[in-house]
């Protein structure tokens, strides 16, 4: 777990008119060959990212991360705990900010994003409206489509916006409501990873600072964010982009659906697909076997482009 003496350099920076953001720099001991902006998932936090950042600065890397508003320790669209972002374009303009004010004045060498399921919504959103010059994107999991359980995907978008315009839209969705800590039982079957040491982590920080978490989400969420996919997946969106990117996808996803990520990458004309048959949805907080296949797998991609110069030869993980 997190490594406490290679911990990044937390500010707190101010948004024009958009309040405060939480952000992190790591920085290698020795000079940064690039530069990656670590882009999390919904309820993440910066703390989740230390493990991640690390094998960023073995590479020689620097890296760059923050709270979204709306979750962490950055400002919030409601007082409480509820998951809720009236529109994902605000996340847009401020990750647009954020890559020409903090990163931009810090970069060095090629840019490199890399975006977890909602980060990874994100990500496709940068690279749609060309916010920076990015030499490659690594996607894990990317939300381009929500898993809707039993209601069809339509039915469920219909009814989050018919709610948001009946004025509920700060509500919970439909079973969704405060946050509860994982029971010991319940750790095996956690929708994010088999691996329970990492899940006994985030539940011990989560006791520790009760300002990171997050609950479920609202209908305005849900809203938000079927609108944003829809935008990132129209004709023509993805087939623009032609940044390499790196899409690793979840068999075992139940947030996420495998054949969302699948079509993303055959839509895209300079994406590799990686497919983890048992991983669950956070592919890099996998167990070790899955984790260590996919670190191997984004060493390579980033070597055969050539991103950060000459590196020692990445050790061959087994593709699909």
């Amino acid at each position: 777990m997190p490594s406490s003496d290679r911990l990044p350099t937390i500010t707190s920076l101010s948004l024009p008119g958009r309040g405060r953001i939480r952000s992190a720099w790591w920085r290698p001991a020795q000079g940064a060959v690039a530069t990656v902006v670590l882009l999390g998932g919904r309820c993440e936090f910066i703390e989740r990212y230390q493990e991640l950042a690390e094998y960023w600065l073995d590479l020689g890397y620097q890296a760059f991360s923050f709270d979204w508003r709306g979750q962490g320790l950055s400002d919030r669209f409601v007082p409480d705990q509820r998951g809720h972002i009236p529109d994902f374009a605000l996340l847009r303009d401020d990750l647009a900010w954020l890559l020409a004010r903090e990163v931009a004045g810090h970069q060095v060498g090629p840019l490199v994003l890399f975006g977890h399921s909602m980060g990874g919504l994100l990500a496709l959103m940068a690279l749609a409206d060309r916010l920076a010059p990015v030499a490659a994107t690594i996607l894990s999991a990317p939300m381009v489509a929500i898993d809707t359980g039993f209601w069809p995907p339509g039915l469920a978008r219909v009814a989050a916006g018919v709610i948001c315009r009946l004025g509920f839209g700060r509500h919970y969705a439909f079973g969704e409501g405060d946050y509860r800590p994982l029971t010991d039982d319940a750790l095996a079957d956690s929708l994010l990873t088999h691996d329970t040491g990492r899940l006994q982590w985030l539940r011990r920080t989560l006791q520790e600072q009760p300002g990171l978490v997050v609950g479920g989400v609202t209908f305005g969420w849900l809203d938000a964010a079927f609108r944003a996919c829809a935008r990132v997946t129209e004709p023509g969106v993805p087939e623009g982009i032609v940044t390499p990117v790196l899409v690793l996808s979840a068999g075992r996803d139940r947030l996420v659906p495998e054949a969302s990520q699948e079509l993303l990458a055959r839509r895209l004309p300079a994406s590799v697909l990686h497919r983890y048959p048992q991983a669950r949805h956070e592919v890099l907080n996998e167990i070790s076997p899955i984790r260590n296949r996919a670190l191997a797998d984004i060493t390579g991609f980033l070597a055969r482009h050539a991103i950060c110069g000459a590196w020692p030869a990445p050790h061959p993980g087994p593709h699909d």
